[in-house]
């Protein structure tokens, strides 16, 4: 009876947790929509919180520094949008009254195409090969012009978040090292020193990966830009800014940007395809062998075919999100493993001296 009267108070105890993890994960997922202005304002810190720290070891308070970035950020989306929205605004503007005239262009080019196969004295199996190829592209074209309208409306129904994520940066910027404690403070001692080790590697590498991609971007952005205006492509600013955010996706972003400036360019005529072709291979070539190996050099540590492989995956399981997201997270899996092995062969590192591995 003794026995009875043990097993059952555990087994009560167990089934109410389980029963308490199972209700907040479905309290959490009902939710959910909750959490992205936090996730935006958790990046948005992240990007802040260096310029804030530096400020903050040049004995300005911290909460003033954190108002003058703000008075700064202020000002800077001010002039960009008295000077260049108008000029942004007119572009698209322009670009979706002709955009219906591009498409019908490209429909001809393929339907000449088509009709160029069908005419011609080529194997039955290679032309029905060629017009299978020609039909998934014209699939894969309305698939990303849908993906792509799919996403400004995205963000379109956001806007409120997106408003809502800066207070919220600022009082996790202000209040940050009491949150790390109280964070800290909820886990059991045995593991916190680990926890700060996770802390630092995540820190260090998407760090470097974050700042050196975004000025990466911005540098070829501008260039793209300024190379298309030169060459007078329509809607170099755009076209420009395209440019700049797939740099974020390595490889394979640059190839999936050049995409539309080829096509715009190969509208209005082959010699201005054969520039602009050249001058797209150009920039590659300055962002591959002098931006990233100056401004990332080999940071992440990670093989050439490793990052594709993760990119693949990524894209697999996330989209162009994961693409992103992949080769980061691989780099902080590895060192943490690495980490962690040295630990186990007795190296001196913890959580105070991580910085000098």
């Amino acid at each position: 009876m003794e026995i009875g009267e043990r097993v059952f108070p555990k087994f009560l105890y167990f089934f109410l947790r389980v029963a308490g993890i199972v209700v907040a994960l479905i309290f959490f997922y009902r939710i959910r929509a909750v959490f992205f202005p936090f996730i935006l304002a958790g990046f948005l810190a992240y990007l802040l919180h260096w310029p804030v720290e530096w400020l903050e070891r040049k004995k300005i308070n911290r909460g003033f520094g954190i108002f003058l970035l703000y008075l700064v950020l202020g000002i800077m989306i001010f002039l960009i949008t008295k000077f260049f929205l108008p000029s942004f605004i007119k572009q698209i503007n322009e670009l979706i009254a002709v955009l219906p005239g591009y498409l019908n262009q490209v429909q001809e080019f393929l339907d000449r195409q088509q009709a160029g196969i069908d005419r011609g004295s080529l194997p039955p199996e290679i032309k029905k090969s060629l017009l299978i190829q020609i039909d998934s592209l014209e699939k894969s074209v309305a698939g990303i012009l849908k993906s792509l309208l799919a996403t400004l409306w995205g963000i379109s129904s956001h806007l409120f978040d997106f408003l809502l994520a800066p207070i919220l940066a600022y009082y996790i910027l202000k209040d940050v090292h009491n949150l790390k404690k109280n964070i800290l403070g909820y886990l059991p001692v045995d593991f916190r020193d680990e926890a700060i080790i996770f802390l630092k590697v995540c820190d260090h590498v998407f760090g470097r990966f974050i700042k050196g991609h975004l000025l990466i971007c911005l540098t070829v952005g501008i260039l793209t830009g300024l190379i298309l205006y030169i060459l007078k492509i329509p809607y170099s600013f755009l076209l420009g800014l395209l440019a700049g955010i797939m740099e974020l996706v390595p490889y394979f972003g640059p190839i999936l940007a050049s995409i539309p400036i080829l096509a715009l360019a190969l509208l209005k005529g082959k010699v201005l395809f054969i520039k602009t072709l050249l001058a797209i291979v150009l920039i590659q070539q300055i962002e591959g062998n002098v931006l990233a190996p100056k401004i990332l050099g080999d940071s992440l540590g990670l093989h050439p075919l490793t990052v594709i492989f993760l990119l693949l995956c990524g894209f697999n399981l996330g989209g162009v999100l994961g693409m992103i997201l992949a080769v980061p997270v691989a780099a902080v899996v590895r060192n943490l493993y690495f980490l962690f092995r040295w630990r186990g062969n007795s190296l001196e590192v913890d959580s105070k001296n991580f910085g000098k591995v």
